[in-house]
């Protein structure tokens, strides 16, 4: 009688691990859409990647905002370029988007870069801390619910990001010593790219011409604010402190988070203020003046001026030499791709079985 139990025991424990190993076997063979050498893609970073291809091809046909029934037909159809259902041209690009992201990963493993726990633990606990708010937690999950993600998937594929950004910073910095460049190709970078680097710090009061609800003030209350603005501008250029004016005059609603002192690039301003801007690059250190514009009557000062190539070349230099270095970062990674051992292995049912719309 035992011999028998324990025989049939054996039996059922076999039956179970049979059963367990099946389970695991087509839970493993539906969890991942294909394969990029030892690294498998989840489906839910597939889908990450197929969302921000559809959202991008939305937008490019201006559909983004459209009722569902124009993308379906969008989707339904033929891109005219490829000739190829717009459907399967979208998870080809996120299938080739897909597998840059897995090649950087395989590359940080072999190069040794991984997250310590302490920075895993961070990463976690800034995001616990950003949902504290219950508008920016409301975002967040229907962000998730739109990428089809789970919490615990989104906490994955950010810490996987964050990986590649060392990665990728590591390799740079590796290579930085090698790269020279010459004042030519400085002096050129700075004079193509002057926008990045030329700016000026003013410091403005301004007083308002227009009432509370945006319309325009009567003649004889515009005359007032002339005077009052007019007024300021004396004293400004007769020595007086222009930063406790500003406090004691300004009537800008900002004035709480920038005291009345703007640092600008060329298109920084609104429109309305285009006059501010223009007098603020063509005036020098020190000089004063009072602006009309339609919003209201600006008394300003040039407090500082960095349009000189001098003063501007050792920031050209470095932002030249990290362009440089992001550039040969991305002709490696196209090399990588090129790698046979980097083709990707469809796992077709689990491929063909995901669709663009839900």
């Amino acid at each position: 009688m035992k011999k028998r139990m324990k025989t049939i025991m054996s039996f059922a424990v076999v039956v179970i691990v049979v059963a367990l190993t099946i389970a695991v076997l087509a839970y493993n063979s539906t969890s991942y859409i294909a394969k990029v050498a030892s690294e498998k893609i989840k489906v839910y970073e597939y889908k990450v990647y197929l969302n921000l291809v559809k959202s991008e091809m939305e937008k490019e046909a201006e559909i983004l905002e459209q009722e569902q029934s124009v993308k379906e037909n969008f989707w339904k159809g033929k891109s005219e370029e490829t000739g190829k259902y717009r459907e399967e041209e979208a998870k080809e690009k996120a299938l080739e988007n897909i597998k840059e992201y897995k090649i950087q990963l395989l590359k940080a493993k072999e190069a040794g870069v991984v997250l310590s726990p302490q920075r895993s633990d961070d990463i976690e606990a800034e995001l616990d801390y950003y949902i504290q708010d219950e508008e920016k937690k409301k975002e967040f999950e229907e962000n998730l619910k739109e990428y089809d993600v789970t919490f615990k998937e989104y906490i994955e594929f950010y810490k996987n990001m964050q990986t590649i950004k060392d990665f990728k910073t590591d390799y740079m910095m590796d290579k930085s010593p090698e790269l020279e460049v010459t004042d030519e190709q400085i002096k050129q970078y700075y004079d193509e790219n002057r926008i990045i680097f030329d700016n000026v710090t003013y410091k403005q009061i301004k007083f308002n011409i227009l009432e509370e609800d945006k319309s325009k003030m009567s003649e004889d209350k515009l005359k007032e604010v002339e005077t009052k603005a007019l007024n300021a501008l004396k004293r400004v250029n007769n020595g007086e402190d222009m930063d406790a004016l500003i406090a004691e005059l300004s009537e800008d609603e900002s004035v709480i988070y920038n005291q009345g002192k703007l640092s600008i690039r060329k298109g920084d301003l609104i429109d309305e203020l285009a006059d501010v801007e223009n007098w603020a690059f063509s005036s020098e250190v020190g000089d004063t003046t009072l602006i009309k514009t339609d919003v209201g009557y600006y008394v300003v000062k040039l407090d500082n001026k960095k349009i000189d190539y001098e003063y501007n070349k050792t920031d050209a230099k470095n932002r030249l030499k990290l362009k440089l270095l992001d550039e040969a970062y991305n002709q490696a990674l196209n090399e990588w791709k090129l790698d046979s051992k980097y083709n990707i292995i469809k796992n077709d049912k689990v491929y063909d079985a995901i669709k663009v719309l839900k």
